[in-house]
């Protein structure tokens, strides 16, 4: 899935995009790295939620700039 808004690209989430999903949490609700981290590999990385969730990401060239 794969979708064009202006400059945005809308597309499924990928691995390699956490951290820059991560800083954007880290920004928005002042968490500290590693408590973040820890949440979103608690929820959207467990077995069952992994297979049930839809992770969307907007990108901005290679910047991941909404989840």
């Amino acid at each position: 899935m794969q979708s064009k808004i202006g400059n945005l690209h809308i597309q499924l989430y990928e691995d390699w995009m956490k951290e820059m999903v991560s800083q954007l949490f880290i920004q928005e609700y002042k968490m500290e790295l590693s408590a973040f981290v820890r949440l979103f590999e608690n929820f959207y990385e467990h077995p069952y939620q992994s297979k049930k969730s839809i992770r969307i990401v907007a990108l901005d060239g290679k910047q991941v700039v909404g989840f």
